[in-house]
């Protein structure tokens, strides 16, 4: 595997691991910092795809999903634990981290199932996050299984 191929797939790795670590609460600094690492990550992902030639031209859609799904992942974390909302956001924000859980086996259920619990939400900010992170998804199963070898029955 030529060294730029293999610098794509890690980026693609490393963009995936970023996410599980920020959905699953294991990201060791405050959500903030994770988005401009990421950031750093896809562009690096973007350059190395730009020089992979055959893997280049097939470098997965919707790259920015991964930062938006950061994004409003962060903004879960940081309604479920503002004191300054009251319970029923808080707990549609834990709600929804808790079905984010599934995001990298099962990207378009998981976004489906974000949508309810966005229109159950009462606090508006809250809303936004949950549907926010379930366009993400939408966008994000081709970078999720970039790169994977398939599974084998």
């Amino acid at each position: 595997m030529r060294r730029f191929d293999r610098h794509a797939l890690e980026a693609a790795r490393d963009i995936r691991a970023d996410l599980r670590r920020l959905v699953t609460g294991k990201a060791p600094e405050h959500p903030d910092a994770w988005y401009g690492r990421t950031s750093r990550q896809i562009l690096r992902l973007m350059l190395h795809l730009g020089r992979a030639g055959e893997l280049g031209k097939s470098a997965p859609p919707g790259l920015l999903a991964a930062l938006n799904l950061g994004h409003a992942v962060a903004a879960l974390r940081t309604a479920a634990d503002s004191p300054d909302l009251p319970p029923s956001g808080r707990k549609a924000a834990e709600d929804a981290l808790r079905e984010l859980q599934a995001f990298e086996t099962d990207p378009l259920g998981t976004a489906n199932a974000l949508v309810p619990l966005a229109a159950d939400a009462s606090v508006r900010g809250v809303s936004q996050a949950i549907l926010d992170a379930a366009d993400a998804l939408r966008g994000l199963e081709s970078l999720l299984s970039f790169g994977r070898q398939p599974r084998t029955a």
